[in-house]
């Protein structure tokens, strides 16, 4: 049976999660807070048992026509002996199904793997969403931040500074502003960092010899300051950038790759993306 996932799933959802995610239970349970407010979970339960689950987190995305609303869909997973049973292609069915009737024209996510792509577009999905990675010497970022000036004072919030910025990009996500705090701090508690100026924040973490920016929101103007705080933060020799398709930053520079699928709900095509950009919930 196919069902709305409630408060009292919480120890079958924890339980599922490790088994697919092998995360830990306070990362699952600080994630599971926002169950039934800007998120929601459909779950498949035989024998009084959740075999498989996929959360759907509230989001909006840019169009010709202004924002339309989009259900994000985050942490599928089913259980080892259920799968190869058709089970999460009737889940997302029934996702699909539910959306439509709220009025949702369209729902996306980021394959864990590249090799479950073609699985998703058999399930109508289509890649969609794409950025530019770039790979670079540390010099390069400390260059940058030998030209930061003085900090330029800013009220704006990461949630209204990355509207602005993604808003003239067609297709790009949105997430609500509770949304965007949620994801910094999970960051955080996951062991990343959010390196903040006024005016601009990255998202990161290191591994062995490279600082991993996941995203990159900033002014022109704020760039260098951001890039000065990233080398104070991290000594890493290699950096590896994500950054929205027409980023102003290191032109000609890096790879384009497909980050995100799309899929519509009903009759409604797929907009003609012009840099669309998914990032932040993914980091």
């Amino acid at each position: 049976m196919i069902r709305a996932a409630t408060e009292a799933d919480i120890p079958q959802l924890i339980r599922l999660w490790q088994v697919c995610f092998h995360d830990e239970e306070d990362t699952i349970r600080m994630f599971l807070q926002r169950l039934n407010t800007d998120v929601s979970c459909r779950v498949d339960e035989r024998d009084d048992r959740i075999v498989a689950a996929a959360y759907l987190v509230d989001a909006r995305m840019t169009t010709p026509k202004g924002l339309v609303p989009v259900w994000y869909e985050y942490a599928l997973g089913t259980l080892p002996e259920y799968r190869r049973q058709g089970i999460m292609a009737r889940l997302l069915d029934s996702i699909k199904k539910e959306a439509r009737r709220r009025k949702i024209p369209y729902t996306a996510l980021v394959p864990a793997e590249a090799r479950l792509a073609p699985y998703y577009e058999k399930q109508g999905y289509r890649w969609f969403f794409t950025l530019r990675q770039v790979e670079m010497p540390r010099t390069w970022l400390s260059r940058m931040g030998e030209n930061a000036g003085a900090e330029i004072p800013s009220r704006e919030e990461p949630d209204g500074l990355r509207e602005r910025l993604l808003r003239p990009l067609i297709g790009s996500l949105q997430w609500s502003a509770p949304a965007v705090t949620f994801a910094l701090q999970f960051t955080e508690h996951c062991g990343g960092r959010v390196i903040r100026v006024p005016g601009g924040y990255a998202v990161c973490h290191e591994t062995e010899d490279t600082l991993h920016i996941t995203e990159w929101m900033s002014t022109p103007r704020t760039a260098p300051m951001l890039a000065r705080r990233l080398c104070e933060y991290s000594d890493k020799p290699k950096v590896r950038l994500r950054l929205t398709e027409y980023n102003p930053l290191f032109p000609g520079v890096g790879e384009m790759i497909h980050f995100g699928m799309l899929r519509s709900t009903g009759g409604e095509p797929l907009p003609k993306p012009s840099g669309a950009y998914i990032g932040l919930e993914m980091s």
